[in-house]
C-alpha cells in the first residue's frame, strides 16, 4: 500500500514537471513571437501614453499603426554630471535630449527632473529626430534646449 502510494507521489510530481515545462516553452515562445503592436499589447506588454501608443517588448517598441518595430534604446543608462540622476537616454543632439522608456520603468518626473536641471524645457511629445532628420513623427520625452 505504501509503496503504491510512492509510485503515484512520483507519477504525479513528473506529470506536474512536464506540464510545467511545456507552459513554460509554450510562454517564452509566444513572447518571442510578437511582431506587431496588436500582439506587444496582447502580450502584457507596457504601453505609453503617447500619441501614437507605444508598446515595449524585449527592448522592442512596436508602434500603433506602424509595421515593424524600433530597438532601443541606443545608449543605455547613462549617469549624469547633474546630481545622482539618472536615466536612460536614446539619443543626444545638439539642441536636446531623446530620453528612452525601453526598461519600463516610466517616471515622468524624473525625467522632467533630470531636464529642468540642464537648463532645459521638458517636452511629453517632443521628436525623436534632429532638426535636419526625415523621420517618423512619433512622439518622445525630450529635453530642448
Amino acid at each position: 500500500m505504501i509503496i503504491m502510494n510512492h509510485k503515484k507521489i512520483i507519477t504525479g510530481a513528473g506529470i506536474v514537471v512536464i506540464v510545467s515545462t511545456a507552459l513554460v516553452i509554450v510562454f517564452l515562445a509566444l513572447r518571442s513571437s510578437v511582431t506587431t503592436f496588436e500582439e506587444c499589447v496582447a502580450a502584457g506588454n507596457p504601453v505609453m501614453q503617447s500619441l501614437p501608443l507605444q508598446c515595449l517588448h524585449d527592448k522592442r517598441v512596436f508602434i500603433e499603426g506602424v509595421p515593424g518595430y524600433v530597438q532601443y534604446p541606443k545608449r543605455g543608462n547613462v549617469r549624469n554630471e547633474i546630481g545622482d540622476i539618472h536615466v536612460p537616454i536614446q539619443d543626444e543632439f545638439e539642441n536636446k535630449i531623446v530620453y528612452s522608456v525601453a526598461d519600463g520603468n516610466f517616471n515622468e518626473a524624473l525625467y522632467r527632473d533630470h531636464c529642468e536641471k540642464r537648463g532645459g524645457t521638458f517636452n511629453t511629445c517632443g521628436s525623436v529626430c534632429d532638426e535636419d532628420e526625415i523621420c517618423i513623427q512619433v512622439c518622445a520625452l525630450t529635453c530642448e534646449f
